[in-house]
């Protein structure tokens, strides 16, 4: 249910995120007046609606489960002393 939701998101966030980054461009600079604030803005909803990529993780992951659009993973790492002795974090 939500996936689609997310791609309609994207879908429209798009176009936006290249408005937004050719206006930003089109007003760096600009004797005009108040055009500092208004790059500002469109280099904002830029930021806010362009697509960053998804970060790796640094540590080893086991998967445990998969499912189509999740994977559920253990991070695989040196235990920490906060660890209780039942072996589940605190």
């Amino acid at each position: 249910m939500l996936y689609p939701l997310h791609e309609l998101q994207r879908l429209w966030a798009d176009p936006v995120a290249g408005m937004a980054d050719a206006m930003a461009g089109w007003l760096r600079g600009s004797p005009l007046p108040g055009a500092r604030f208004a790059q500002a803005g469109w280099s904002l909803l830029h930021r806010i609606t362009k697509r960053y990529p998804r970060p790796e993780l640094a540590q080893p992951v086991e998967v445990v489960a998969s499912r189509p659009f999740c994977r559920l993973v253990r991070v695989l790492g040196e235990r920490s002393t906060t660890d209780s002795p039942s072996g589940r974090r605190i």
